[in-house]
């Protein structure tokens, strides 16, 4: 059963990239060329942003021992680990 959860304004600098659901619903998503990732709440809205020191990040993920550890990676020309 596919359904939107959230289309990307056309205003918004950047495109989405990899994504991740955490433990409460929320999807997370790398804007790639924004330099953000954004949290999308199940009701569709963007409700955190984490503005990133670099234009390109491409996914996120979770880990840590209680799974509470944002990750993030990138590409070049500024990319590398954060």
């Amino acid at each position: 059963n596919r359904q939107l959860v959230y289309e990307m304004p056309s205003h918004m600098e950047g495109g989405p990239d990899g994504a991740q659901c955490d433990a409460d619903g929320f999807l997370w998503a790398a804007i790639s060329g924004a330099g953000r990732v954004i949290r999308i709440s199940p009701a569709g809205v963007v409700d955190k942003i984490v503005e990133l020191p670099v234009k390109s990040p491409t996914s996120c993920t979770f880990g840590g021992q209680d799974l509470d550890t944002l990750y993030i990676t990138t590409r070049g020309p500024d990319g590398g680990g954060l």
